[in-house]
Order: structure tokens, then sequence, then C-alpha cells
């Protein structure tokens, strides 16, 4: 039997199904959510120079001895500014593994070349793209992600923290 009580809740969970479909619908939101916003960045010969906000910690590659590992970290702001910067670029639209397209027929090839690894998450958002600079055939998803691995390196190695780390001896050939 039907009563005022189990319409009411019926009402209700309908509501509710309806509000979580129209959730689904609405597209993520963008990546600006304050104190949030974890990345990991791989970069240079190998992309043996790490850093990770998660654990706080810098890899520098020092090339001929192991690695150095540090504690490292970026504030809130320095966070946004970079998820804002990616943004820009259209980080969050480029595919996992940036490449040219083959319409040459032939590649240019360069080496020792840099090679990158880029993943933000800003709360449920997360994307990872990689890419390289060994690949010269032009690429204008390759010259978004260049970009925004050279401002992120340059960025990173501008910090006072990162001054400090001793020059690696030697170098790639």
């Amino acid at each position: 039997m039907a009563g005022p009580g189990r319409d009411r809740r019926l009402i209700a969970a309908l509501a509710g199904l309806g509000a979580l479909v129209a959730g689904c619908a609405m597209p993520p939101a963008p990546p600006t959510s304050k104190g949030q916003a974890e990345i990991l960045f791989l970069w240079g010969v190998g992309g043996r120079n790490r850093l990770d906000t998660v654990n706080e910690t810098l890899v520098k590659d020092m090339i001929g001895d192991p690695p150095l590992v540090v504690r490292f970290s970026l504030n809130d702001r320095e966070k946004s500014r970079i998820v804002a910067l990616a943004d820009s670029l259209g980080f969050f639209d480029l595919p996992v593994n940036v490449v040219p397209p083959d319409t040459m027929g032939y590649r240019t090839i360069q080496t020792p070349c840099s090679e990158y690894m880029l993943r933000i998450s800003v709360g449920a958002r997360i994307h990872t793209s990689s890419w390289t600079t060994c690949d010269q055939t032009p690429c204008d998803e390759c010259d978004r992600a260049e970009s925004l691995g050279r401002l992120l390196s340059q960025f990173i190695e501008s910090r006072p923290a990162f001054k400090r780390l001793p020059v690696p001896r030697g170098g790639y050939m």
C-alpha cells in the first residue's frame, strides 16, 4: 500500500538521482582549486631530474655521480601559477604521448635531447603527458608541451634552493 511517507521518499530518491545525473553531465571543474594541486615533473636527458610535490622532493641528475635527492617544496601560490600556466597552454588537452605527426616521411633527430613527463592532479582532475625534444619535426602540440617544460624547468631552477645545489660534473654527448 502506498502512503504519503512512501511517496515523499520516492520523490526524494528521484530528485537525488536527477541531481546525480545532472552532476555527471557537468564539465570538470577548472584546475584552480587552491592548495589541492600536486605535480610530478621529470625533465632533462632521460627525464632524470624529478620534482615531486607529494613527497616534497627534488632529484637532480648529477650526470657522472649518483643523483642528488633533496627536500624541495612548492607553496600553494606557486602550484597555482604552474596549474594556470598549464591550463593556458592547453596542457589538459594534450595527448598522453605528445609526438609529431609523420607528414614528411623522415625524422630529424637530435641527441642528446631532453625528455619530459608532467602529471598534474587538481582534485579529481588528473592529466599526464610525456614528450621529448629529440624529434625536431614541426608540431604545434609539441611546441606547447616543450614551452611548458622549459618554463617549469626555469621556474624550478631559478629558486634559491635549487641554485644552492652543486653543479653536475661532465655532460651528455
